[in-house]
């Protein structure tokens, strides 16, 4: 074979690729699902005479919580139940759908106007899936966090799980996702950790569940159940108690 025969097959192989990871996203993206509403998790848990404390959240659908039945199904209130001794207020901006320079426009001057105890920053999984790149990933969070540390006593980097495993993603979309949303994550610790903020492990607590348990999906096949919500709150609250005392 020739040299100019080989880039011919390498060429026809690539375009190939190329095809059939459209294909595959299309599909994942278009195929008929079950529609679910987003939810406003705010609200108040915990012990009516417990220490006051309030929790402020900023992001996408991770806290909407399409997938379940209803707001207190939400990590974050799910969270809020797991802190004893304490009266907790959810004040939550996310918005579904929202990437990092969404959360910059439409949600940030509200969170800090909202002074939380804890301010949480669940976003990054729509720039992963809609190719943002890693560097824009970074200047956007970056900004996030000079602007709500000096607000919050504490803040919370959520960052990005294994992306790989959402069942609507086949192979090898479901491994680009995985490379993709291991380095959103990884951005956001380097991020977290330049300013001193507190980064969730989201892929040392989530991952064997996510890649196991068919149970943590909501019938849409892309968003938690309240099942899966609940194992990020087990992950949040492994992260969040050391703060607390």
């Amino acid at each position: 074979m020739t040299a100019r025969e080989l880039t011919r097959v390498v060429a026809r192989g690539a375009l190939g690729g190329v095809v059939l990871l459209t294909a595959e996203t299309l599909w994942a993206v278009l195929q008929p699902t079950p529609r679910f509403p987003d939810h406003d998790a705010s609200g108040v848990e915990g012990q009516p005479d417990g220490v006051p404390l309030r929790l402020v959240v900023v992001g996408d659908s991770t806290t909407t919580g399409p997938g379940v039945d209803h707001p207190d199904e939400i990590w974050i209130r799910q969270l809020a139940r797991r802190l004893d001794g304490y009266r907790v207020e959810v004040r939550s901006f996310a918005v579904s759908g929202a990437k990092l320079e969404d959360v910059i426009r439409d949600q940030l001057d509200a969170a800090i106007e909202a002074a939380g105890d804890i301010t949480f920053v669940s976003a990054g999984a729509n720039d992963a899936l809609r190719g943002t790149p890693l560097t824009r990933v970074e200047e956007n969070l970056d900004t996030i966090l000079t602007r709500l540390l000096p607000a919050s006593r504490h803040v919370v980097v959520c960052g990005v799980g294994d992306l790989g495993t959402i069942p609507r993603f086949l192979p090898p979309l479901d491994l680009i996702m995985r490379a993709r949303g291991k380095a959103v994550d990884e951005v956001a610790e380097r991020v977290a950790r330049a300013h001193g903020a507190v980064k969730i492990d989201m892929w040392g607590l989530t991952t064997h569940a996510f890649r196991t348990d068919p149970e943590v999906f909501s019938p849409d096949r892309f968003h938690p159940s309240a099942k899966g919500h609940g194992v990020w709150a087990d992950a949040a609250f492994v992260t969040v108690a050391p703060l607390l005392g």
